[in-house]
């Protein structure tokens, strides 16, 4: 029976012993600021808006360019008309980014091509040289 005392005292021993390291540990912590610093409201400086030189760029060499200019008058009646959906292709026109965006569908792309290049013709565009902000997709 000794031997039996002497086991439940050495256990309480250790049970109490850890009692008191755990107390000791949770009281010499620092508290923990619970506080959040407050988030300043910086202003973005970037303007909102483009800047108007960044309008598309005409081409530098001057025949194009009489070209492109020539053709700005068809290009704004497609402006006017878009988004258009055929049947293999659609054609976008982001006003923001100042580009054109023809998305072909992936089974037919050569059909989507030949179609969007009947589109053209009947709008009065002979080739994509005109368009110097094109996006095929």
């Amino acid at each position: 029976m000794t031997k039996n005392i002497k086991i439940l005292i050495i256990v309480l021993l250790s049970c109490l012993i850890l009692i008191l390291l755990l107390i000791y540990s949770t009281t010499n912590k620092q508290p923990k600021d619970k506080t959040e610093p407050v988030k300043q409201f910086v202003p973005d400086t970037t303007p909102a808006t483009k800047p108007a030189t960044q309008i598309p760029a005409f081409s530098k060499d001057p025949i194009l360019f009489e070209k492109q200019v020539a053709a700005q008058p068809v290009i704004t009646d497609l402006i006017s008309i878009l988004p258009y959906r055929g049947k293999y292709f659609t054609l976008d026109y982001s006003l923001h980014d100042f580009l054109f965006t023809l998305t072909l569908d992936s089974s037919n792309r050569r059909a989507g091509m030949e179609e969007f290049d009947y589109f053209l013709k009947q709008h009065n565009i002979e080739n994509l040289s005109l368009f110097t902000n094109l996006v095929i997709r």
